[in-house]
């Protein structure tokens, strides 16, 4: 009788606790798939922890995802050409959205530039075989 006056049948708690948990660790899988290096091994290590590590890495992958970001950024910093890497730097100095935004898509015009940049040096100072190659690509 005083479960008819709470409300919630034991039944239906225990089943709502078992979907958020499967919701959960369905969320950290997906992360565990999508990742970067770290965002992988904290996702892998919340699977085979508790239902407690499980939440704390739900609560803290957006600051494993900037990290993430920032050393792949950071990788672009040292191989890229001269504008990806301006770009690289003034993405690394903004906020973690603006770099998340570099790392998904923003990178591929100033590695577009620089790679023209680079085709146009290598046509003038080519024969012409590299002259006719080059303008052709």
């Amino acid at each position: 009788m005083l479960l008819g006056l709470i409300g919630v049948q034991p039944t239906e708690a225990a089943a709502d606790e078992i979907t958020m948990d499967l919701r959960d660790r369905r969320y950290v899988v997906e992360q565990l798939r999508s990742g970067g290096p770290g965002v992988r091994e904290a996702a892998e290590r919340a699977l085979l922890g508790s239902e407690q590590d499980v939440l704390d890495f739900i609560d803290n992958d957006d600051e494993i995802r900037f990290a993430d970001d920032s050393v792949a950024v950071s990788r672009m910093v040292s191989v890229g050409g001269p504008g990806l890497r301006a770009a690289a730097k003034e993405a690394l100095r903004g906020t973690p959205q603006q770099l998340d935004s570099f790392v998904v898509s923003g990178w591929q015009g100033p590695l577009d530039s620089d790679r023209q940049v680079e085709v146009s040096r290598i046509v003038g100072l080519g024969g012409t075989g590299v002259r006719e190659a080059g303008e052709a690509a």
